[in-house]
């Protein structure tokens, strides 16, 4: 969507948000798993306030808090409902991205997940298994993903907008990334047949199954395991600008 004329935004405390004309938003500062339950980031009364959240996403000029922020504020603004505009906030809070003056990542239990996803998106990029494994493990943690903001939108709606504070929230589950994608790199192993044009088949019932989602308990000692370094992330971005 491009923005045709510029407009701008005062929010509670007073700070001003400004969107130029010819701006392109693409919706990417909303997450997709968003999407299923909230619709597109152009629909309905939030249009605006996700054009403002786009565009300082792209800029990073605020810091990621306020950013979020301002998108419930913004909502609230333009006439969605408080118990609409905290469970959208809560969900990018969540999930969507977040910078500092070093680094950018994504959602609160993004560095493990993300990172180890570029540094193996690096490795063997062109192998057809490689690539089959990595699509299931995407979509069981997009369907994890999907029943955390579930679980959100629950809590929202049995505490009340006005009690809820998302900063205060613990997801029931989490999702280590690596074992999916090592469940999954089994089960390619296991269920794949590579054809000479080098298309790999899976049988469907075996691909149906292993695309649901891994949800582990939080205390669950396997979640350990599931951590990454600043020398991780410092390594992930040296390769990615090569």
């Amino acid at each position: 969507m491009r923005l045709m004329e510029s407009f701008s935004y005062r929010d509670p405390n007073g700070m001003l948000w400004t969107v130029p004309a010819g701006y392109v938003s693409n919706g990417a500062s909303i997450p997709k798993s968003l999407w299923s339950f909230a619709g597109g980031p152009w629909s309905g009364d939030y249009n605006k306030a996700a054009i403002i959240h786009d565009r300082y996403c792209d800029t990073k000029a605020r810091t990621w808090e306020a950013t979020h922020l301002v998108f419930k504020y913004a909502m609230l603004a333009n006439g969605v409902s408080s118990m609409d505009a905290e469970v959208k906030y809560s969900s990018v809070f969540l999930a969507g991205p977040r910078w500092n003056d070093e680094y950018i990542w994504t959602g609160f239990w993004g560095w493990p997940n993300r990172v180890r996803r570029r540094l193996m998106a690096l490795t063997d990029i062109d192998a057809p298994e490689t690539r089959a494994a990595q699509t299931i493990a995407r979509s069981r943690e997009a369907a994890w993903e999907r029943a955390i903001l579930d679980d959100v939108q629950k809590s929202v709606e049995a505490s009340g907008p006005a009690a809820f504070d998302i900063r205060s929230y613990t997801p029931p589950t989490t999702f280590d990334q690596q074992v999916a994608l090592n469940e999954a790199s089994e089960v390619v192993k296991a269920q794949g047949i590579l054809t000479p044009q080098e298309q790999l088949l899976l049988p469907q019932d075996e691909l149906l199954k292993y695309e649901r989602m891994t949800a582990l308990p939080v205390d669950d000692p396997a979640v350990l395991s599931n951590s990454a370094t600043l020398g991780e992330i410092e390594a992930t971005i040296q390769l990615q600008q090569m």
